[in-house]
């Protein structure tokens, strides 16, 4: 169905002439100014409908909480210095024509947490500028597209990273806060099957307007949930496997990496008790030797109780390690 409305819009824009086209911008723009809000009574207002669609989160800095994102405003208004021109003249066969945005009227509207650009209206280049374009309806709708790259900003708190969830409001207002705006929306959500799918985040959305305050507004709200599985996966689990090897490690015995130092020293002790047998008039180095046994045998006994010790606290570090991925991976698979 859409498919056929376009083609239908195409074949009437199709049916005028040049000629037709060119003397009809002539007329439409005579004597217009894009300074004047497009209203024959200057104190009314002019409604805006604003509509974001998202084409992707491109980064997400938790640090500095900047959002760089892709997406499309639709924008749509009213031009009653258009239509009553267009209705008046002998071009009434004719249904739509466009014009350049510096040609005829724009709401000046811009995001207020943008990080670097204010205005929605955002060109790269001199080429960007005038090949945007403003269709015109006969009945004086005016609608364009801006497609647009953006930084914003945004509130972090990552006390539950690598879980850790963020709202970023993009709120849309008017510029100047006497023009007589009206901000609303058509949408309900930014996200579209167009959308593509962050890599990182898990991407949803809200919108709300707000026709209650001093200034209209509309405000596009995306909620950021962090995938963690590739952090889970490459960094935690990891992290948790090291510690509990670690751990474990205290739980071999202290005997096993020293069997051969034992011989040695058995050996060593043979060799002084077979010289202190052969010298028994040299009973000071005896005594210094029985002094020295003693203090081996207790500094050994201190060092097997903490052995012990350290038994216990790696056993319950290993268990802590284990009931900690237990629960992480619970929570991955309810999310």
């Amino acid at each position: 169905m859409n498919v056929l409305l376009l083609l239908f819009v195409i074949s009437l824009v199709h049916a005028a002439s040049y000629s037709d086209e060119k003397r009809l911008k002539e007329y439409l723009l005579a004597n217009y100014s894009r300074g004047v809000k497009p209203r024959n009574n200057l104190s009314e207002s002019v409604t805006i409908n604003v509509d974001l669609f998202l084409n992707s989160v491109i980064d997400f800095d938790v640090l500095t909480g900047i959002m760089t994102i892709a997406g499309s405003f639709f924008i749509s208004w009213e031009d009653e210095q258009i239509a009553t021109r267009w209705n008046d003249s002998e071009f009434s066969d004719m249904t739509l024509t466009q014009f350049n945005v510096h040609e005829v009227w724009v709401p000046k509207l811009y995001i207020r947490n943008m990080a670097d650009e204010t205005s929605i209206f955002q060109f790269s280049s001199t080429f960007d500028s005038e090949s945007t374009y403003v269709t015109f309806f006969q009945n004086g709708t005016a609608m364009t597209m801006l497609v647009i790259v953006f930084h914003t900003t945004c509130t972090t708190d990552i006390t539950y990273y690598p879980f850790d969830k963020h709202t970023c409001d993009l709120t849309v207002i008017p510029r100047n806060l006497f023009s007589s705006l009206i901000l609303e929306t058509s949408v309900n959500t930014v996200l579209n099957e167009y959308t593509i799918e962050n890599s990182e985040w898990s991407v949803s959305s809200s919108v709300h307007q707000d026709l209650s305050g001093p200034v209209s507004n509309v405000n596009f709200v995306l909620f950021l949930t962090r995938k963690p599985y590739f952090l889970v996966l490459n960094l935690v689990f990891p992290s948790m496997i090291i510690c509990t090897v670690n751990s474990l490690s205290f739980l071999i015995p202290v005997e096993s990496g020293a069997c051969q130092n034992d011989a040695e020293d058995k050996r060593n002790r043979t060799k002084r008790d077979m010289t202190d047998n052969e010298c028994p008039d040299n009973d000071k180095d005896s005594s210094e030797n029985l002094n020295n046994k003693r203090h081996y045998t207790t500094w050994r006994h201190v060092a097997m109780a903490l052995d012990k010790i350290l038994n216990i606290i790696a056993t319950i570090v290993a268990l802590l390690n284990f009931i900690v991925f237990c629960i992480i991976m619970i929570g991955l698979q309810n999310s």
